[in-house]
């Protein structure tokens, strides 16, 4: 009887929050700026529901899980015979307390990809990878020439590692199915390398995606007319700005998560690492959460090179003026975040948990899920945005008001 009350208690505090949070101009502003520009969430939504297309192929061909279609008395089982009939809707005993639970870690995630890459970009990485390597509309002379602008000679470097994890990234198909097909310990020490520097090129392009919605909705704040193909021009230029602190993200995200998953496929170097698998796991969820700190902790690091054109110490220093002069600002824009993002990952689990797997109205969630998540992460990067111009030209965050 109480769980009814709980949850319009809940309803009923969000409500009141975010009515009387002192951004709601920015966030409003933020909601006109994806009506004007769609791409602004359509690009979240498209890379996740890639992600969850893979996700749900790879699930019914490569690992044989059977997919039960059952709505009443009509059941049709595709594409193999097993699993029996399911309600269309049944939430199991203690699933919203397990929800409430495990949304914690993929809101924190979220919440930090705000200020730095909100969305996975595999398996989309692949077609953009082979883009790349092919110079498909010269992308490629273009990210060349802001390197060397940029980093001089050690420009060169820099664009022969992209290059060589965007090699990584075209071929993380064919690895993943050879790592499935064929059991082999020499192969799935290689494979699991290369999964690492694709995913140095995937963590790359969600940055430089990232940047291009920044500079998207800082167009809608300005009023500022433009071409989409010059402006993803003008996004690589930026992301090299941007680079600097991206490798300090992936510094941090190879030592503590992806050397650990590479050692382990080394026998003599598995006693240095957690043993079991349930250790590993834990130590990865904890590595995230410490990532994430990180990100957080350094929030206005993304934008401030984006705009600024400023060197890592640079945007250093403007970040601890910027919290110095913001700070509750930047801590309702956290709150705000986190809040949002976490009744979505609720949500989410909520509703996998009550379809049950592999039924229709679970797969269809699956699939409509990442144009729901992408909503609400393109409205706070938006919001994002108008609030940090709006700190930057000292508006007030409550009254004012931008223009377009």
């Amino acid at each position: 009887m109480t769980k009814p009350f709980l949850a319009i208690g809940a309803v009923a505090g969000y409500a009141l929050l975010m009515w009387m949070n002192p951004l709601r101009p920015s966030l409003r502003d933020g909601l006109r700026a994806l009506r004007r520009y769609p791409a602004l969430w359509a690009v979240f939504g498209l890379l996740g529901c890639g992600y969850a297309c893979f996700d749900l192929s790879m699930g019914a061909f490569a690992f044989n899980e059977p997919l039960v279609w059952s709505l009443g008395s009509l059941k049709l089982e595709w594409p193999w015979s097993g699993a029996g009939s399911a309600p269309f809707w049944s939430l199991p005993p203690g699933a919203l307390a397990s929800a409430a639970s495990e949304a914690i870690l993929p809101a924190l995630d979220a919440t930090a990809g705000i200020f730095n890459n909100l969305v996975s970009t595999f398996p989309l990485s692949v077609f953009a990878a082979v883009a790349l390597v092919l110079n498909a509309g010269g992308r490629q002379r273009v990210l060349l020439n802001a390197l060397l602008k940029r980093y001089g000679r050690a420009g060169w470097i820099v664009h022969a590692g992209v290059f060589l994890c965007a090699i990584a990234a075209s071929a993380k198909p064919i690895l993943i199915f050879l790592h499935r097909s064929i059991e082999s310990p020499v192969l799935d020490q290689w494979s699991q390398t290369g999964a690492w520097l694709a995913f140095l090129f995937e963590y790359l392009l969600g940055v430089y995606l990232q940047v291009y919605l920044i500079l998207l909705s800082y167009c809608w704040v300005r009023g500022i007319s433009f071409k989409h193909a010059h402006l993803a021009d003008f996004a690589i230029r930026r992301s090299s700005f941007v680079l600097r602190w991206a490798v300090v993200v992936l510094a941090l995200s190879s030592l503590l998560i992806d050397f650990p998953l590479i050692l382990s496929k080394f026998p003599p170097l598995v006693t240095w690492l957690p043993r079991s698998e349930a250790a590993l796991n834990r130590h990865i969820g904890l590595a995230r959460a410490a990532i994430d700190g990180v990100l957080l902790l350094f929030a206005s690091m993304q934008i401030t090179l984006t705009f600024h054109s400023e060197t890592l110490r640079g945007a250093w220093t403007a970040h601890w003026k910027f919290v110095a002069r913001h700070f509750p600002t930047l801590a309702w824009l956290l709150v705000t975040a986190a809040l949002n993002l976490y009744f979505v990952n609720a949500i989410d689990i909520v509703c996998r948990a009550g379809f049950g797997e592999r039924t229709p109205a679970w797969v269809c969630w699956r699939l409509a899920y990442p144009w729901f998540a992408g909503m609400v992460g393109g409205w706070l990067l938006a919001s994002w945005v108008c609030v940090f111009k709006r700190c930057e030209e000292g508006l007030d965050q409550w009254r004012e008001s931008i223009p377009f």
